[in-house]
């Protein structure tokens, strides 16, 4: 899982003509160059210095509001790998999320897909017995989520560990 950046092509009309399915088979064959989604969506958008523009504004209830950069959501995310991984999460696990939008869901989501794991979304609005039918259909084994959901889990029997955000 490579975090440097990756070259982009001139322009998307050039993306176009330098395409090959086997180009695209051999970055999905689960070789070390293998597809990262959050190395797609994040990682590849920051320059070689460092450098990268707005990838998130997030604006709260209340009004106020954050930007944050592409390299901002690669220190997030990577910080959320190292929970997950301290969690004992491995690729191919699943983790369900059942946060709030916001920040917090997208740096656990990247992270997720960072490590290699399975992000499993969870709606804030379901109750109790639509969070258990998901945890027993995915196999999640850990659930990511603040205080305001954390009594949600705490109803479920056999519910995975939770981490909070």
């Amino acid at each position: 899982m490579s975090t440097t950046a990756q070259s982009q092509p001139a322009s998307h009309e050039q993306a176009v003509r330098d395409f090959t399915l086997e180009a695209a088979m051999a970055r999905l064959s689960g070789s070390p160059e293998a597809l990262n989604a959050c190395v797609e969506c994040v990682d590849r958008h920051i320059a070689a210095d460092g450098s990268s523009g707005l990838a998130l504004r997030a604006i709260a209830a209340d009004g106020t509001g954050r930007d944050y950069t592409f390299a901002e959501l690669r220190d997030l995310s990577a910080r959320m790998a190292n929970v997950l991984t301290a969690q004992g999460i491995k690729a191919g696990d699943v983790v369900a999320g059942l946060l709030p939008r916001g920040v917090d869901l997208v740096a656990t989501i990247l992270g997720t897909w960072l490590i290699g794991a399975v992000y499993q979304p969870l709606f804030t609005a379901f109750g109790p017995k639509a969070i258990e039918h998901r945890f027993h259909t995915s196999g999640a084994k850990l659930v990511v989520t603040n205080p305001a959901n954390r009594a949600k889990i705490a109803e479920i029997p056999d519910a995975p560990p939770s981490q909070p955000s």
